[in-house]
Order: C-alpha cells, then sequence, then structure tokens
C-alpha cells in the first residue's frame, strides 16, 4: 500500500470592488511577492469555461448532435455566480496558517500594503 499525499488551499474571496478592479492574477502575484509564497487565483474555472468540459472530444462517448447542440447552448450561456467565484478567489496552501500569529499579521499586512499601493497595479493593467 502505498503512501498518498493531501493537501488543502485556502480560500479567500475578495469583494469585486475592493483593490480597485485589479485584476485576480495580478493581486495574487503581488501577494506571492511580499509574503515569499504562492498565493494563485482559483483553478475553479467556470465548467461551462473549463476545458475539461469537452466530452465532444472524446471518442468514447458515443453523443448524438442533440446533446452536441445542447453542449454548444449551455457554453454560450453566462454564469455570472461562478464567473465571480473564479474572478474574485485566491488561493493558498493551508500550511501557512500553521504559522505564528505574526504570520497571520504579515498576510493582513500584505493586503494592506498592496491595498495603499494599488495605483502601481493599475498601472500594469492599464
Amino acid at each position: 500500500m502505498g503512501t498518498t499525499r493531501a493537501y488543502f488551499k485556502y480560500a479567500i474571496r475578495r469583494s469585486p470592488e475592493s483593490f480597485a478592479e485589479v485584476p485576480t492574477h495580478l493581486l495574487c502575484k503581488a501577494l506571492s511577492q511580499e509574503l515569499g509564497f504562492q498565493v494563485e487565483q482559483t483553478e475553479c474555472v467556470p465548467l461551462h469555461q473549463n476545458p475539461l468540459f469537452c466530452p465532444e472530444t472524446k471518442k468514447r462517448h458515443q453523443l448524438d448532435n442533440g446533446y452536441l447542440e445542447r453542449l454548444r447552448e449551455v457554453r454560450r450561456q453566462e454564469f455570472p455566480v461562478s464567473t465571480e467565484h473564479y474572478d474574485t478567489t485566491l488561493v493558498f496552501h493551508h500550511r501557512i496558517l500553521l504559522g505564528s500569529q505574526q504570520d497571520m499579521d504579515d498576510i493582513v499586512t500584505a493586503f494592506v500594503k498592496i491595498e495603499r499601493n494599488i495605483g502601481r497595479l493599475q498601472k500594469i493593467t492599464g
């Protein structure tokens, strides 16, 4: 019996209005640089945009034209809640939360510092 590793990511969802409309991937990059550990945008892409949601590319699926048309119809729809979740959620490895109180304060301080210097990120996004 082999050993498996499990890990969890801690998710932070920012309000869409916070950080002056700076894209989450740039906020994550700035936080990663400030904190010295990886902060990423969630990988939970809305299902209708997810590259894994493409059963028509798999030969093992016997899909009729009616099913394929319904699938294309789903992809044309908007899913604002899923999209907003993807656009506003950032994650980091749960082990970060096992640090000291000072480590937790450093995370808060990084957010505050980036918020105070938001103009620099806004220039990047143009």
